[in-house]
């Protein structure tokens, strides 16, 4: 499967490397690094959250608030349902 190319003024890059692209253009333009590599890090942990560890040890980190399962049916949902 081929990663999807992203344009960005003059340059392309492939989507997964954006974060990294869109922090040494800020960097040139004479800013901080600090916002991209929040950024990346608070992504990095959503990753690491919601797919890398349930996968591994079955567990779910983010489960969604229980009122959105009284609400609608598990199907309707993005997630699967919880365990009762």
């Amino acid at each position: 499967m081929t990663e999807p190319q992203c344009n960005r003024l003059v340059t392309a890059a492939q989507a997964m490397y954006l974060p990294y692209a869109m922090g040494a253009f800020q960097l040139l333009a004479g800013g901080s690094l600090v916002p991209a590599l929040t950024g990346i890090a608070v992504g990095h942990l959503y990753y690491l959250l919601d797919q890398a560890l349930p996968t591994t040890n079955g567990v779910r980190y983010l489960d969604p608030p229980a009122f959105l399962y009284a609400t609608r049916r598990p199907a309707d949902l993005w997630l699967p349902a919880s365990p009762a």
